[in-house]
């Protein structure tokens, strides 16, 4: 799912690359012009003509102005929405991770200490050993640590999916309805 969101973002990458390229830009100007002179020209005035270029030129609109748009909808979407869950999460699974180096910390043996008596050294190790066997505790600790690891994984793989990708399609799709419902206006025309 993760990798389905990074590709998304990189098509939308290469997507917003193409729409601000300048032969794009070159092509609408055109249309835009020939669009006006068909509408002012009586004898270039013909409703297919029209309908054609206007079409055409709607199409390209899209393209250049509804992906940039549908880009920003989706940051905005997940800054109202998803911030507070992605902060979360991050905030979960850095806590995760210091338990884990504490328990890891407490795994590895204690530094000897020359100024202290065999007695004290003896002690000092049986009471670390028997810590350490003390695995119900250690392994519950862990436990608790994988799940909430993993539960702050799924969150941050559910907010780059909404933001990576539904979002974008929703608005697009709901600009490609208007976008048909304006060309549809334009074919009804005669």
């Amino acid at each position: 799912m993760l990798l389905a969101a990074a590709t998304a973002i990189g098509v939308q990458i290469v997507l917003l690359e193409a729409a601000a390229s300048a032969w794009l830009q070159v092509v609408i100007g055109v249309l835009a012009v020939a669009l006006v002179a068909v509408l002012w020209w009586p004898r270039l005035h013909r409703p297919e003509r029209i309908r054609a270029v206007g079409a055409v030129l709607l199409v390209l609109l899209f393209v250049r102005f509804c992906l940039p748009l549908a880009m920003l909808a989706s940051h905005h979407f997940g800054q109202a929405f998803l911030e507070a869950r992605r902060d979360a999460a991050l905030a979960t699974l850095e806590t995760a991770q210091t338990r884990l180096e504490a328990l890891e910390r407490e795994q590895a043996p204690s530094s000897p200490d020359d100024d202290a008596s065999l007695l004290e050294r003896l002690r000092r190790y049986l009471d670390e050993q028997a810590g350490r066997l003390d695995l119900r505790t250690r392994l519950e600790g862990l436990r608790t640590s994988l799940d909430a690891a993993v539960g702050g994984v799924i969150d941050l793989i559910v907010v780059f999916l909404v933001q990576a990708l539904l979002a974008p399609i929703a608005v697009l799709a709901v600009l490609w309805y208007l976008t048909r419902r304006a060309l549809a206006a334009l074919g009804a025309r005669k």
